[in-house]
C-alpha cells in the first residue's frame, strides 16, 4: 500500500521562521551533519531523539559556491537514504526505515498538494525520499530552489521538508502513518556538491506544539556543520649506528615514520593511526599503531632491515562542537545556533620509501 505523509501548513514567511506564534518547546535539540559522499555528491545526517519535540520544518542551506545538476527526468534515483522514526501506534517501537532519493514528479497532485503547504515558490527541483517501513512505503517531498533575497549571502540553494505531526490523536487529518516520529536520516544526493575548502552548512528546525499539531515558529533553533578537508601526512626518516661485533664493523638502521592529523588547518588530537608497512607498496599490513598529540602529531620507529614502504592510515570521527563552534546566521531573528558538528572520515597518508642505511 502506498501512501504519502502528510504535510502542515507552516505560516512563516522570511526563511521559514518569522513569527513568534506558539509555546516554547519542551526539548529540541537536533543536530546536522554534511559531509561529501563517497560515490560523489554529498551525504547529510540529521538526527534528534526521542525525548526532542516532534520537527514541522527543516530548511537546509548549502552554503556558497554549491553546485547542482538537476536535469535527471523524474524516477530517477540520486542516493539512498535509511532513516528511523518512533511509531506511536505500534507501542512506541523503533522502525528502521531504507530507501531511495528521487527525481519526483512535479506534476504530481499529492507532489502540488505538498507543495502548496510547505514551500509554494519556484523549485529548482522535488526530490523525494521514498521509504519502506512496515510494509508501507513512505514518501516526503524535498523542495529544492536556489537561495535569493536575504538568503543569497550564504546559500546557493536550500532544501526544505515539511513533516507531518505524529503526536495528535489517531484519525486526526494529516497525522503521521503510524504516528511516526522521525528520529534521524541519512541520505545521499548525487546531484549536489559542496564548494571546495572549508564548508559551513547550516539549518533551521522548526518544532510542533507537543500534541497540538502545530507549528512552534518560536521554538526554531539553528544548527551548522562544517566541513573541511582532513589531512594525514606521513614522512620517513632513517637513522643509523654502527657497532662492531667479532672485529666487524655492524650498521643498524632505525626508520621513524612521522606526520600530522588535521582539519581545516586544526589539529586533531588524541586520534588512532595505524601504521602499515611492506616490500612494496601494493602488499601493506598494519604493524602498529599510534595517538596523536595535542598539537596533531605522531610518530612511530622501527628498526629497518630491508626497503620498506610505508603508510599511516586514520578514520575521524564526526564532531560536535557545541555552541561555541557556531557562526549564528538569524540572530536578528532571535533564532539561536544551538549546535555545530565537523564530519570526519577515513584518511590515508602518501606511501613513503624507506632504505636502509649501509654505514
Amino acid at each position: 500500500m502506498r501512501k504519502s505523509i502528510g504535510f502542515a501548513l507552516v505560516t512563516a514567511l522570511l526563511l521559514g521562521v518569522l513569527g513568534t506564534a506558539g509555546a516554547a518547546p519542551n526539548v529540541y535539540a537536533p543536530k546536522i551533519t554534511v559531509k561529501a559522499a563517497a560515490g560523489g555528491g554529498t551525504e547529510i545526517l540529521v538526527k534528534a531523539t526521542v525525548t526532542d519535540d516532534p520537527t514541522a520544518r527543516f530548511v537546509l542551506y548549502a552554503p556558497i559556491g554549491s553546485t547542482a545538476t538537476f536535469t535527471a527526468a523524474p524516477g530517477t534515483s540520486l542516493g539512498k537514504v535509511t532513516a528511523h522514526a518512533q511509531a506511536a501506534d505500534l507501542g512506541g517501537a523503533i522502525l528502521p526505515l531504507t530507501g531511495d532519493v528521487i527525481v519526483a514528479n512535479p506534476a504530481d497532485p499529492a507532489i502540488i498538494a505538498a507543495s502548496a503547504a510547505c514551500d509554494p515558490v519556484a523549485h529548482a527541483t522535488i526530490l523525494a525520499l521514498v521509504l519502506q517501513a512496515a510494509g508501507q512505503v513512505l514518501t516526503v517531498p524535498m523542495f529544492v530552489e536556489a537561495g535569493v533575497g536575504p538568503e543569497a549571502a550564504f546559500a546557493s540553494y536550500r532544501l526544505v521538508v515539511c513533516l507531518p505531526p505524529p503526536d495528535i490523536p489517531p484519525g486526526t487529518p494529516g497525522r503521521a502513518t503510524f504516528g511516526a516520529k522521525l528520529l534521524d536520516a541519512d541520505f545521499t544526493i548525487s546531484a549536489l556538491s559542496g564548494a571546495s575548502g572549508e564548508q559551513r552548512w547550516r539549518a533551521l528546525w522548526t518544532p510542533y506544539i507537543p500534541q497540538q499539531g502545530k507549528p512552534n515558529t518560536s521554538g526554531t533553533v539553528e544548527t551548522q556543520s562544517l566541513v573541511q578537508t582532513p589531512s594525514l601526512t606521513a614522512t620517513a626518516k632513517t637513522t643509523a649506528k654502527s657497532r662492531r661485533v667479532k672485529g666487524k664493523k655492524v650498521v643498524t638502521t632505525t626508520v621513524t615514520i612521522s606526520g600530522s592529523l588535521t582539519a581545516g588547518g586544526q589539529a586533531i588530537a588524541g586520534q588512532t593511526v595505524a601504521i602499515l608497512a611492506g616490500s612494496s607498496a601494493a602488499k601493506l599490513k598494519q604493524v602498529g599503531r599510534v595517538t596523536t598529540r595535542a598539537n596533531g602529531s605522531y610518530s612511530y620507529a622501527t628498526r629497518l632491515k630491508a626497503t620498506t614502504f610505508f603508510q599511516a592510515k586514520a578514520t575521524v570521527p564526526d564532531r560536535d562542537l557545541g555552541t561555541t563552534g557556531c557562526t549564528a546566521t538569524f540572530s536578528t531573528l532571535g533564532i539561536q545556533c544551538i549546535s555545530a558538528t565537523v564530519a570526519g572520515g577515513a584518511l590515508t597518508s602518501a606511501t613513503v620509501r624507506a632504505v636502509p642505511r649501509k654505514r
